[in-house]
């Protein structure tokens, strides 16, 4: 619920069409995401454009500070929003990134990365659609 919220003001900004500065950290240890990219197909601008047909696109962050990275997408538009989880990872062995499946749905929505850590959660965003 907390990070809904945290969305739908995510959301509300996003919607006046100015961009997000990039979160501050807190502390010394609070988390920093210094990159999010994508492969085989790299994000332009804030957006990334994803083919109709099926395929996978690897969202790959790069943080300090941080034992977790959550992956939300989060609605565009001004009506109700439903955030919805698509997953986690807790192994920063091996970098953290999710594998995103799309050609299933149609996608015109925001791609929110957050990290959590030890001195708090801090995030950034694209958008995704598909062509």
């Amino acid at each position: 619920m907390k990070t809904c919220v945290f969305l739908l003001i995510l959301s509300l900004v996003t919607s006046m069409c100015e961009p997000i500065p990039d979160a501050k950290p807190l502390s010394s240890t609070s988390p920093v995401i210094s990159k999010v990219y994508t492969t085989p197909i790299p994000i332009q601008g804030l957006w990334l454009t994803l083919p109709k047909k099926p395929g996978v696109v690897t969202i790959h962050v790069d943080a300090e500070h941080t034992s977790k990275v959550t992956f939300w997408l989060y609605p565009t538009g001004t009506g109700p929003k439903k955030c919805e989880f698509m997953g986690e990872d807790i192994d920063p062995s091996d970098g953290w990134s999710y594998q995103l499946e799309y050609g299933n749905r149609s996608l015109h929505t925001h791609f929110v990365v957050e990290a959590h850590g030890p001195g708090g959660t801090t995030f950034q965003f694209f958008n995704i659609t598909t062509n």
